[in-house]
């Protein structure tokens, strides 16, 4: 999983890349710095899937499911 801030719409910053992930990493990550946003600006989320099955995997929160989330705590400055 990737999170991007993309400013402008041309530079992407990785703000967070996880290339093999755990299950049993239910982790909250923050920032020493924090990250600026500018109008115009948005943050990007990507997973990978890398199933070992032929079957359809859904999204859900089951141990057998796929899920991709991302919760951001974001605030206004002035």
């Amino acid at each position: 999983g990737r999170i991007e801030l993309v400013k402008g719409g041309v530079d992407y910053q990785t703000m967070l890349n996880v290339v093999q992930w755990d299950f049993n990493w239910q982790l909250e990550y923050t920032f020493n710095e924090p990250a600026m946003m500018e109008s115009g600006d948005w943050l990007q989320v990507t997973c990978n899937y890398a199933k070992e099955t032929d079957v359809e995997v859904l999204w859900g929160d089951d141990t057998e499911d796929e899920m991709c989330n991302a919760i951001l705590l974001v605030s206004e400055t002035d």
